[in-house]
């Protein structure tokens, strides 16, 4: 409703200020907001201002964003300098950084800690359809292309619905209660689509594995239980396996049934196993008068991109010693200790801890503490309150101490109750006097074979209007930090700008993808730590207030308005969602490591822990083929044993004609790897069947500070014909490295920095 005279002089102010840093004499004005419909008065508009002035003040021409970068690209080339009249090439300035700051518009960064269960639903999502429904499909269309035909749009189904759930204020948390509960609603329909999408692939390729090899065929009878397990990851990884046991509750605490573990060689592999009350199963699917057991063990050299075969087998004969655990230990004499060759963590009395690395000697201490502070902000930003003081765990006591070690994992468990104001005052000012206590379990685990330090917290959120975060003190002396970011590791410096008369000033907080790093000295040493967060991806180095370089980590953002009252960026509207009250869960871990000298007396991080990174990140998985037909569970493959069904065949993957679906040539022996990738600084984030034939697009990025040379070894299970380096479109060719195919082996040459490389393998 603004008259037209009045907006023709916004619009020559505005090319006045956007003149003073620009090299052209084109000008993008955007109009318009989410928030609010399209003018129409637009066209009008743009006709009036250019009679107004008869092109003395410019034009305005109503152009799409590829119309504005032809014209702006033919500006470039032919500039006609309006003081000289010479015509010239512009050469554009180059700005280096990740280009996400204040100064000419607000950013709204806290976005990244609101509603953070929105957060972990989305990381979750896309890790199960890029590192688990594309790669099997892949796999299952190689193996089985006579039987497995799979159409695209079975795949983009829930990749569609986990893409509209990503426009910036819906993924961004910034939103009314009832969009985000869609938004939970289709996560939901996804990943039941993604965990079929799973299920159907890996069904067709059980037919193909030899699951006996130098075992021969179970004995008629014996009960025999296959368990195949598939690495996600382009290289050999061990890990932890779980699956579980369904059988008669006689009240046990462990499975009244023995079962022996053996490897596809018939080597006996230890387990222990634990009754749980919650398999992973519908609930519809428990049973009544069944007992569920969890069964754990370490599974090795479970082969790249490919799959391995276990057998769990009933016995009568008791096991023998089921835990060699000298490479850990436990004290509780004056200090909860836990140590390793590796690590000592010494439990201190307010739940924190200390980590001393064996090696090094060096001591990081009071690591987990929990900093809770008022928030009278809103979903897109966090506000402090003038004066005050957050409450933290340093004077908390732990209690419910419990612990244990194994040949898979030593761990130490803790609760903490940390008392917190209910919320803010009616006038949202201070926070109130009565007080809520947020209760805290901590797991911390420990492995013989791994330089993580895992943590798993669980914390029941019962306030509201308040920032919840933890600490890990460093006190390394830097002025960077290295960011793990989409597609690469960003070194970026831990002090902001000043942000003076910025319209957003720098927060204190930063965003990463899954993981901070500090690489820095002290006593004259150099050390590297980091920390990595599996499903959330706020963070703070704070320089001096919880000691020198404190890493914080953003657990959870409670708040009740989408725009705070008192003006915020958003409409002024309650929305009690984001308060984020119950049971969250987090997982953290944490690896000290020692930095790479670099020339220049630069340090980086080793290419090796890029695959501690993805271990972490991307768990190995387990499937049950007894049941694998009967259970509808919530992971991705069913690994229930039913103990209670002997009218069931060994290996059970389809309803009807099960023993004809099996009978396939056995193709794959256990233990082959599929494809691979060397060295550890290449990672790869996608391995697929291409959009639009039936090659696959394999890419890979390199994070580290070097350029490497690039292995990559092909199975001859995937009949790749040829090889072909193209665009991210899948189509374009792009010829960026030297690229030679050696059979089933694929170099590439100088691999740089901060590159993406996608492959298209022809079959």
């Amino acid at each position: 409703d603004v008259p037209f005279e009045q907006a023709a002089g916004r619009i020559i102010d505005l090319r006045e200020k956007l003149k003073q840093r620009s090299l052209t004499n084109i000008f993008l004005l955007m109009n318009g907001c989410d928030h609010l419909r399209p003018e129409e008065k637009i066209p009008d508009f743009i006709e009036f201002f250019n009679k107004m002035n008869d092109g003395t003040e410019g034009f305005l021409v109503h152009v799409s964003m590829e119309e504005y970068i032809t014209m702006l690209k033919d500006c470039i080339k032919a500039f006609k300098d309006e003081a000289t009249g010479e015509t010239k090439d512009v050469r554009l300035k180059e700005y280096t950084g990740d280009l996400r700051h204040g100064r000419e518009h607000p950013i709204l960064s806290d976005i990244f800690s609101s509603r953070v269960y929105l957060i972990q639903e989305n990381v979750a999502m896309q890790r199960l359809l890029e590192r688990l429904v594309e790669p099997l499909t892949a796999i299952a269309t190689c193996l089985a292309p006579t039987t497995y035909t799979i159409s695209r749009e079975y795949i983009w189904y829930p990749w569609r619905l986990v893409l509209q759930n990503h426009p910036h204020d819906s993924i961004g948390g910034c939103s009314i209660d009832e969009v985000h509960a869609d938004m939970m609603h289709r996560n939901k329909v996804a990943r039941e689509a993604a965990n079929q999408l799973c299920k159907d692939a890996v069904r067709h390729v059980i037919p193909r594995v030899d699951l006996h090899p130098g075992l021969g065929e179970p004995a008629s009878g014996m009960d025999t239980f296959e368990l195949l397990v598939f690495n996600p990851s382009a290289y050999s990884r061990n890990g932890i396996i779980n699956f579980w046991v369904e059988t008669q509750d006689f009240g046990d605490n462990t499975c009244p049934e023995i079962f022996k573990i053996v490897d596809s060689n018939g080597n006996e592999v230890r387990s222990r196993n634990w009754r749980v009350d919650q398999p992973p199963l519908t609930p519809s699917k428990r049973k009544h008068g069944s007992a569920y057991y969890q069964f754990e063990f370490t599974a090795k050299n479970v082969p790249a991109l490919g799959f391995t075969t276990f057998h769990a087998i009933a016995s009568e004969e008791l096991l023998g010693k089921q835990n060699d655990i000298s490479w850990a230990s436990f004290e509780d004499h004056n200090t909860v200790k836990l140590q390793s060759a590796r690590y000592q963590v010494e439990l201190n009395p307010n739940g924190s801890f200390n980590l001393r690395v064996m090696e090094s000697g060096i001591m990081y201490k009071n690591l987990c503490t929990f900093i809770d502070e008022a928030d009278a902000g809103d979903e897109y930003d966090f506000h402090s309150l003038i004066e005050d003081l957050p409450v933290t765990t340093s004077n908390c006591k732990c209690s419910s101490v419990d612990h244990g070690i194994t040949r898979d994992r030593a761990w130490l468990a803790w609760r903490l109750s940390l008392p917190v104001p209910t919320s803010l005052t009616d006038d949202r000012l201070a926070r109130s006097k009565t007080v809520v206590p947020i209760d805290i379990e901590i797991t911390l685990e420990m492995f013989p074979c791994s330089p993580r330090v895992d943590i798993s917290l669980a914390i029941n959120n019962t306030a509201r209007d308040h920032r919840l975060r933890v600490s890990f003190p460093s006190d390394l002396s830097t002025n960077k930090k290295l960011v793990g970011q989409h597609f690469t590791v960003l070194s970026k410096f831990i002090e902001e700008p000043s942000g003076e008369r910025w319209v957003q000033p720098p927060n204190a907080t930063d965003h990463h993808l899954d993981f901070i790093s500090l690489v820095g000295t002290r006593d004259n040493k150099t050390h590297g730590l980091m920390m990595l967060t599996r499903d959330v991806q706020e963070h703070e180095i704070n320089r001096h207030d919880h000691g020198e370089n404190t890493i914080i980590i953003t657990l959870l953002r409670a708040v009740g308005w989408l725009g705070r009252p008192e003006g915020g960026a958003g409409p002024s509207l309650e929305t009690p969602g984001a308060q984020c009250q119950g049971m969250h869960n987090f997982d953290l871990s944490i690896i000290p490591f020692k930095p790479i000298a670099k020339a220049g007396k630069k340090h980086s991080i080793p290419g090796s822990l890029f695959r501690d990174i993805e271990a972490f990140k991307v768990p190995l998985q387990c499937t049950a083929l007894h049941s694998f037909n009967d259970y509808h569970n919530t992971a991705p493959f069913p690994a229930i044993i039913d103990y209670r069904r002997f009218d069931l065949p060994h290996i059970h993957v389809v309803p009807e004609n099960n023993a004809k679906f099996l009978d396939k040539p056995k193709i794959l022996l256990p233990g082959t790897d599929l494809l691979s990738i060397e060295p550890p600084g290449i990672v790869m984030s996608a391995f697929k069947v291409a959009e639009r034939d039936i090659s696959l697009i394999l890419r890979m990025y390199n994070p580290t500070r070097e350029s490497l040379d690039c292995l990559i070894k092909l199975s001859p299970l995937l009949n790749i014909k040829q090889v072909l380096e193209v665009k991210l479109d899948e189509i374009t060719p792009a010829r960026c490295h030297e690229i030679s195919s050696d059979g089933n082996a694929v170099s590439i040459k100088s691999f740089s920095h901060g590159e993406i490389v996608t492959l298209k393998l022809s079959r």
